[in-house]
């Protein structure tokens, strides 16, 4: 587990950045005194009363690990209109889960590959693109995290080759049994 201390400055709260840190400050620990904990695990969660629909750290210095944090410890000291903007006005510990990151790794690899002719097979591209367009939410995307080595991530998929336009197939290979359906479906309306 890594874990990354900021600052929190007046500026920050007034910005529009709309990360977790200002929601969670602004609605939130704002109410309690001392160090408050928030467990920020999933996205469209609600924390501490406010619903946080993303995770959005992009502007700190989590860039592409949005997606693991695991848990948020934020100390907030109040501030009012008159607080000067480079007034620290709260601190944040972030933790990330540093397994998390293959996901965030296999994700992107996902999305750079989801509207391109990937020359794996069909089966494959559509595969891809549902669990795209389903935003990574299908339990045959977790398990595909799970088959995958941290190795292979970079590397061509070539366990992918061969299938052609059989859905069937690659679903029984690669789809879990209660989604099969729904992808075949998928990949049947997307191709016709």
């Amino acid at each position: 587990m890594k874990t990354i201390e900021m600052q929190v400055t007046a500026h920050d709260l007034r910005s529009t950045f709309g990360d977790v840190v200002d929601y969670v400050v602004t609605e939130a620990a704002s109410l309690v005194e001392g160090w408050t904990h928030y467990d920020v695990i999933a996205h469209d969660r609600n924390i501490g009363g406010v619903e946080v629909w993303e995770l959005d750290l992009e502007h700190r210095e989590l860039a592409g690990e949005t997606e693991c944090v695991a848990d948020v410890y934020i100390r907030f000291y109040g501030m009012s209109d008159d607080t000067p903007d480079d007034a620290i006005v709260a601190d944040a510990i972030i933790e990330v889960d540093s397994n998390a990151q293959k996901r965030v790794r296999v994700k992107q690899s996902f999305m750079k590959l989801a509207n391109t002719d990937t020359d794996f097979s069909l089966a494959a591209d559509m595969f891809i693109r549902w669990c795209v367009e389903e935003e990574f939410h299908p339990e045959s995307f977790r398990l595909f995290n799970e088959r995958i080595q941290e190795e292979q991530i970079d590397d061509t998929w070539d366990f992918f080759f061969g299938y052609g336009d059989d859905f069937e197939k690659f679903a029984s290979d690669w789809v879990d049994e209660s989604e099969e359906d729904d992808y075949i479906r998928f990949a049947k309306q997307k191709t016709n």
